[in-house]
């Protein structure tokens, strides 16, 4: 079972879980940009986490979880009024 550290968030989208035999898990929830390569960047993610905390802590992760909550997709630029209306109202 998990301590109360497991309801507490220690961050925007970053959850700490502590078993009773002692492990310590990391489960963390991002949103990635449209076109990147989630494989890679989790992995990424999960060796500095682990790296991160095992130097300004010295604890040691049994696991990194990266929840991916959804794709952020790119921006489009606004269309200009004039390409949407074809009247000339917008000159008055």
């Amino acid at each position: 079972m998990s301590d109360n550290l497991a309801k507490r968030s220690l961050g925007r989208g970053v959850y700490l879980h502590t078993a009773s035999d002692g492990e310590v898990t990391v489960d963390i929830y991002l949103y990635l940009e449209y076109g990147v390569g989630v494989p890679a960047v989790a992995v990424a993610i999960q060796k500095a986490v682990k790296s991160a905390v095992s130097d300004m802590a010295e604890v040691e992760l049994s696991a990194v979880n990266i929840h991916v909550a959804g794709i952020v997709p790119e921006k489009t630029p606004k269309p200009d009024l004039k390409d949407l209306f074809d009247e000339d109202f917008l000159n008055d």
